[in-house]
């Protein structure tokens, strides 16, 4: 990797990472892991625990009454690809001026794809035809573009370059240590940067970004995420977003940052791509420098009451303990303990009470390795007392490895509502439990080489592989920060980006569903799958045990219509 100025490593040219393929290693020391290696490894990764465990989980409980739309919608058949609605709440943080005149650039920029014209990736522009074939997420195609694009429009912008800072938190022999039980799950700073870079590549040389490029500004951090993340070291987290800013960072595309680094990017007017676990209220006050990928808590709690309301009115149907098949549902809900989630923790439960579902119980544990294990087990017991049919387990995968082997123990088969998450994690579980589980998120998995991501990888680096495990995340995180730099034309600010978002259609169906754009709309994951977990089945991505079957044949849910979840489960084949 060629590294330019202050140290940043540079977008290599096309062709030339033949060499190096192989890509940066795993270490995997030896030894038995310990409790405290464990808990320093819990308290690492709490964020993107609790958000792959618990919001892609949510994300999905409101379906859209739209019907499959022809193959695309069939998890077999989902190839690549080919205005949205929402909130109208309109975005606060800029000018009526500025954000009049960035949102006509805007206009004037998608407008410009109904011209007749060759765009950058090749493409001839018209009426619906987007930037790149590879993508249906990919914005309205603009023709190539030549002119002057006003050089130093906004802070880390020139004439020629767009600059992206990531923040490497760097790497400990505790966390190497789990990588060696947990291989191919947590990725390193390297491995995520290789990816990164790799993609980066086909970004800049097919999107109309107006004579600019991306460079990507890696610098290692003065903070303890660790210590963030339990609102401790706030002013390591200010340093890092003030060398973040001092590096002339337009964007920041550290993955899943903690709130405290994600609040000093904003006050350094430095766009924060990648906000989980927040609010409405955050995204809203802090436009135009914040973005999330997935809805928030507060839209994610109306969800999941919806959904709880709906599926809560029918009987038991797919329970281990067959003893417990065509009672009354009655919910049990185990949560990590976490501020967060108090307020979506109090909607949910008012919300299904209210709708006459009951839930006598919901049990909040802590991510403390040397008591969780105890935890979960008095957590089930809690559940039978209460003759707890069906379990809401809004928990991390290390809580689910430990609550699933306490149903085990205790002889305990009830239903499991869960979070969506990569094989990796589930094949981590109970497989007697996790049999009898409904999760919500994304669906089956599809082979490698079918893949959005990973032919988008291979026009790059054909034959290369990818360093990571969730190397589609990275992508789809870069896609939308390139849609909304191509949106907002050539006066590039971050007033303009966000008019630009404001302003992009809704996207075809693709392999993570559609994408939603509009006013008040700061994320771009509107829809998701229901599915189940089956152990025996072939996994087509890894070819190893363990995979999902569809419900609802696969339909995809949209948040946008949460009245409109069907009552039940259509769910063929589990039991």
């Amino acid at each position: 990797m060629d590294v330019g100025e202050q140290g940043a490593p540079q977008a290599e040219p096309v062709g030339t990472l033949g060499a190096r393929r192989k890509g940066p290693g795993i270490e995997r020391p030896t030894g038995a892991l310990t409790a405290d290696k464990a808990w320093e490894l819990a308290k690492r990764y709490v964020p993107f625990l609790m958000v792959m465990g618990v919001l892609l989980a949510l994300v999905a409980q409101a379906p859209t009454t739209r019907a499959p739309q022809s193959a695309l919608s069939s998890p077999a058949a989902r190839g690549l690809g080919g205005s949205g609605s929402g909130p109208s709440t309109a975005a606060s943080g800029t000018s009526t001026a500025a954000s009049a005149a960035a949102a006509q650039a805007a206009a004037n920029a998608a407008g410009a794809a109904a011209a007749n014209g060759i765009a950058r990736s090749g493409v001839k522009c018209g009426a619906g035809v987007l930037q790149v074939p590879w993508s249906p997420y990919a914005p309205p195609c603009v023709p190539a573009w030549s002119g002057n694009n006003g050089g130093a429009t906004a802070p880390g912008v020139t004439a020629s370059t767009i600059t992206v800072s990531y923040r490497e938190e760097g790497e400990s022999s505790d966390v190497n240590a789990v990588r060696s039980i947990m291989p191919g799950v947590l990725p390193t700073d390297s491995q995520v940067l290789y990816d990164l870079n790799v993609f980066l590549q086909a970004f800049n040389k097919e999107y109309e970004l107006y004579g600019r490029h991306v460079v990507l500004k890696p610098y290692t951090a003065q903070g303890d995420a660790m210590q963030e993340m339990v609102g401790q070291d706030t002013q390591g987290a200010q340093e890092d977003a003030a060398t973040a800013a001092s590096l002339g960072a337009f964007a920041d595309l550290t993955p899943l940052p903690t709130t405290p680094y994600a609040e000093a990017l904003v006050q350094n007017h430095v766009i924060s791509m990648d906000n989980l676990l927040t609010s409405n209220q955050f995204l809203h006050n802090s436009a135009p420098y914040a973005y999330s990928m997935i809805p928030t808590l507060d839209d994610l709690g109306r969800l999941l009451v919806t959904m709880g309301c709906n599926i809560g009115a029918n009987n038991v149907s797919f329970a281990k303990d067959p003893s417990l098949n065509g009672k009354q549902r009655v919910f049990g809900a185990i949560l990590l303990e976490d501020p967060q989630y108090q307020g979506l923790e109090n909607e949910m439960v008012s919300g299904l009470k209210q709708c006459g579902v009951k839930i006598p119980v919901v049990v909040n544990y802590t991510l403390d390795l040397s008591t969780i294990q105890q935890q979960m087990q008095n957590a089930i017991s809690q559940m039978k007392a209460n003759n707890v049919t069906t379990i809401l387990c809004g928990c991390d995968p290390v809580g689910t490895i430990y609550v699933s082997q306490a149903a085990d123990q205790q002889n305990y088969g009830p239903e499991w509502f869960s979070e969506w998450l990569p094989p990796q994690f589930e094949r981590l579980y109970s497989q007697d439990q996790w049999a009898h589980s409904v999760e919500v998120g994304l669906g089956p998995s599809i082979p490698e080489q079918n893949e959005e991501s990973y032919k988008a990888f291979q026009m790059v680096d054909p034959g290369g592989q990818p360093q990571e495990a969730q190397f589609w995340y990275i992508y789809y995180q870069l896609l939308y920060l390139f849609n909304g730099l191509q949106a907002a034309g050539p006066d590039l600010t971050p007033a303009s980006m966000l008019a630009g978002y404001q302003h992009l259609p809704q996207s075809p169906l693709g392999q993570v569903g559609q994408w939603t754009y509009g006013s008040g709309i700061y994320w771009p994951f509107s829809e998701a799958q229901v599915s189940y977990w089956v152990p025996s089945k072939t996994n087509s991505f890894d070819n190893k045990a363990g995979d999902y079957n569809p419900c609802f044949g696969g339909q995809w849910f949209s948040l946008f219509q949460s009245s409109a979840f069907p009552k039940g489960l259509d769910c063929p084949g589990l039991s």
